[in-house]
């Protein structure tokens, strides 16, 4: 049995304040991926592109209302009101990234300079998502948590108690560097 290890936000906010902040992010991203979605489908040319960023525009309007609905959530306390932003903010990750392949595998587009925009497109979506990543850790957590289950049962057969996660990294005590070994 694993016990949730994240606790607070950034190791300084409570989960739920943190679970604010992400929707807050999350609201402030989709608006940003709706407005580019709308300006680049005006002027693209490949077909494929285009769908990609037609689903984006459509996913970036739930992932407005699901961050609505994570609000909610936060304040009643209801746990499947979370649900929506959690699994939108994985489709996010998936969308942000395909379109971010897309546009660095595909040879006809006429940038600049070769490559430079499509690459750091690709790093800010990193950025992007690593942070959006963490937050679905902690919006997964609140949802763990108003499911009553703080303690992630992953093999049923051991009878091994719960790690206790004290958020302080433990290091053997080592009086002289002889007894190190």
């Amino acid at each position: 049995m694993v016990r949730i290890t994240i606790q607070k936000f950034c190791s300084c906010l409570e989960l739920w304040k943190g679970c604010v902040l992400a929707g807050i992010f999350s609201m402030a991203t989709s608006i940003f991926d709706l407005l580019w979605s709308i300006a680049h489908m005006l002027e693209e040319n490949n077909i494929l592109v285009f769908y990609l960023l037609f689903t984006l525009g459509i996913q970036s309007v739930l992932f407005i209302i699901a961050s609505g609905l994570l609000f909610v959530g936060l304040v009643k306390k209801a746990k499947w009101l979370l649900l929506p932003w959690i699994v939108l903010a994985i489709i996010d990750i998936l969308i942000n990234f395909l379109i971010s392949f897309m546009e660095l595998t595909i040879t006809s587009r006429t940038y600049g300079s070769p490559c430079i925009i499509p690459v750091a497109g690709l790093a800010v979506t990193i950025m992007v998502c690593a942070v959006l990543l963490y937050c679905l850790l902690c919006v997964f957590a609140q949802f763990l948590i108003y499911n009553g289950k703080n303690i992630v049962n992953l093999d049923d057969t051991s009878d091994e108690p719960p790690i206790e996660n004290n958020n302080v990294l433990s290091l053997p005590q080592v009086a002289t560097p002889r007894d190190a070994w």
